[in-house]
């Protein structure tokens, strides 16, 4: 990722580990969000005076490139079908996002089992503690790999892709979780969940996300494109997770 300047830096990123893995959406947001979704899980611990919880080394950072891929992908497909009105604007409806995923065969075989189980009156921006402005400013900056201003979702269409990735999410962390635990790991790390991806996605959206989240996991451990097998030092990656850990929920949310 190339150098950024201080003042881009604050214009569009909201903080320096969100910068420095070239991300939009906020990958501490995420990891509070990920320490509440972990706190139904519990490890065996390996001595009395350590702790049961599950410990995030990069997670939440892999699952905010996730949510992106989901949300840039689903917007370009429903875009893609939607009818082009009078002042030249893409509306997406609920419906039409449905439908896209329906009809499309990589999305319908990883979300066409959640369809049936949305819930209209529930509030998924609120669960998944990501702002609108943000994820509109997102997707106009970066839908049809070139930004477009003319797509607006209206308040449902927005309400179920905030379902569909937080229905993401969920399916990624128990996956990786139990990855985790069959490998009697106490810790859901980056890899983890690079690796359930492979467990749920196919065609050209699984490559696409396994392209996006490797790329993040490489930045993570300090592996360039150029290292093939290299053995990588994940204590730089553990020493930076647990500096944070220590931070309260408030600050990370000021940031």
């Amino acid at each position: 990722m190339s150098k950024v300047s201080e003042s881009n830096k604050q214009k569009f990123f909201p903080n320096e580990e969100t910068c420095r893995l070239g991300l939009t959406f906020n990958v501490k947001t995420t990891k509070n969000w990920l320490r509440t979704h972990l706190k139904r899980h519990k490890i065996e611990s390996k001595s009395e005076d350590k702790s049961d919880n599950v410990k995030i080394f990069g997670s939440h950072s892999m699952l905010t490139a996730a949510d992106q891929v989901v949300c840039l992908l689903l917007v370009n497909l429903s875009a893609g079908r939607a009818k082009k009105e009078t002042a030249g604007i893409y509306k997406i409806t609920e419906d039409l996002m449905i439908d896209s995923i329906r009809l499309n065969k990589d999305f319908n075989f990883v979300f066409g089992r959640f369809l049936d189980t949305y819930d209209s009156q529930q509030n998924y921006e609120a669960q998944l503690l990501l702002p609108r402005k943000i994820v509109t400013k997102f997707y106009e900056k970066y839908a049809f790999d070139g930004g477009n201003s003319n797509i607006n979702l209206s308040e449902d269409a927005y309400n179920f892709l905030m379902y569909v990735m937080l229905k993401n999410r969920i399916m990624l962390v128990e996956t990786a979780f139990y990855m985790s635990q069959y490998a009697k790991k106490t810790s859901v790390d980056d890899r983890a969940i690079l690796y359930a991806v492979k467990s749920h996605y196919v065609g050209e959206l699984g490559k696409s996300m396994f392209k996006k989240l490797e790329e993040v996991s490489r930045m993570l451990r300090g592996v360039s494109d150029k290292d093939e097998e290299v053995e990588v030092d994940v204590e730089k990656v553990k020493e930076s997770e647990s500096e944070e850990s220590d931070e309260s929920d408030e600050s990370e949310e000021s940031e």
